[in-house]
């Protein structure tokens, strides 16, 4: 992963006739994403000039430079649109990028169990997953209960997991 780009939202669909598209946005502001320059596909062999036209249900609507038909615009479906880290506003203390959540240090009671693997949103919240050290990958809600501490200097994540897992068919108490 190029820790340089920051994945700023990905196309979901056409909208309209015209080429627009809709986005689903991964900025504090939606509208927003067009302000950023021209946003990359995930290899960064691609430019694409993202005109914001407004926002419906969640989603941003947009025209893209050179698409002019909803063919077009349905070829980009899936497509991820990254930024330089560089075009980003500067973070504020206790904020942080989710790439650079990827790969850091779980540390539970101490002591290191893990890393993290991955950073999801199904629709339903923000989910960690953890590849934990015995070669289990398990999802947990990404709550200050849940991860109450990352340090991105020493990059590691404290957890806290939840009083009762449900692991196969068995509830247990806290242990990953």
């Amino acid at each position: 992963m190029n820790k340089n780009r920051i994945l700023l939202g990905v196309i979901t669909s056409a909208h309209g006739i015209r080429g627009e598209v809709k986005i689903k946005s991964f900025t504090d502001d939606p509208k927003a994403l067009g302000s950023y320059g021209p946003l990359q596909d995930k290899t960064g062999k691609r430019n694409f000039v993202v005109k914001v036209q407004g926002e419906q249900k969640g989603m941003v609507l947009a025209a893209i430079e050179g698409v002019r038909n909803r063919n077009a615009a349905e070829l980009l479906r899936g497509t991820e649109l990254y930024a330089e880290r560089n075009l980003l506003p500067s973070m504020e203390e206790g904020e942080y990028f989710v790439e650079d959540l990827i790969g850091m240090d779980v540390m539970q009671d101490g002591e290191t169990v893990g890393a993290v693997k991955a950073f999801h949103n199904f629709g339903a919240g923000d989910i960690l997953e953890i590849a934990f050290s015995n070669g289990r990958e398990e999802l947990f809600s990404f709550t200050g209960a849940n991860f109450p501490d990352i340090d991105l200097a020493a990059r590691r994540v404290t957890f806290c997991p939840p009083e009762v897992l449900i692991i196969g068919d068995k509830p247990t108490r806290g242990e990953p």
